[in-house]
């Protein structure tokens, strides 16, 4: 066999082994049993299934162990048990907890609702005024609304958007609320 035969791994030791200046020795069995029980000699093979069953016939017939078995199953039986009674605890309490806030939501709508009244559906064309949102120093004297203002365009949720009349004091072009407008009076 030569160098060139030899599989990759095995040829780099090769090279390696070669710079030293080595003895090969043989051993026989005797001196190093270890390694033979765990060479493919069918003699001084040991058959771990002869082991296994040897083992687990051992800890059948201990008590201890057999003990030990048991207390684990238990204790699991019972972690089972706490966590169901846990999750269904939990869910009581959600259940409880979403019931109190759908009925306060309930109550709270009434409430709000019983001194509300329906805004004013404005047209577009409507002729409006709209409440001042910035505040500042020295407005006291001012008026609260600007005015006189058109509806131009009318969106969803009870908005409106507005274009100025004529020359006074606001913007030019906005968006506003029903709850922030009122009919502008001509007489």
């Amino acid at each position: 066999m030569h160098k060139k035969d030899l599989p990759a791994k095995i040829a780099r030791w090769a090279w390696m082994l070669e710079e030293f200046h080595y003895e090969v020795c043989h051993r026989p069995g005797r001196q190093m049993k270890h390694v033979d029980a765990l060479s493919r000699y069918p003699i001084m093979m040991i058959s771990s299934h002869d082991i296994t069953q040897k083992i687990k016939e051992a800890q059948i017939k201990d008590e201890f162990i057999s003990q030990l078995k048991s207390a684990i199953k238990i204790k699991h039986l019972l972690e089972v048990e706490l966590s169901k009674q846990f999750i269904n605890k939990r869910d009581t309490l959600r259940n409880e907890a979403k019931e109190n806030i759908l009925c306060l939501q309930d109550e709270n709508k009434k409430q709000y609702n019983k001194h509300r009244k329906p805004a004013y559906n404005y047209k577009p064309g409507d002729t409006v005024a709209i409440q001042r949102t910035q505040f500042g120093t020295e407005l006291k004297l001012r008026p609260k609304y600007f005015g006189p203002y058109e509806v131009t365009k009318v969106n969803k949720h009870d908005r409106y958007e507005v274009q100025k009349i004529g020359q006074h004091e606001g913007p030019n072009v906005t968006s506003t609320s029903s709850d922030k407008m009122k009919k502008w009076c001509t007489h």
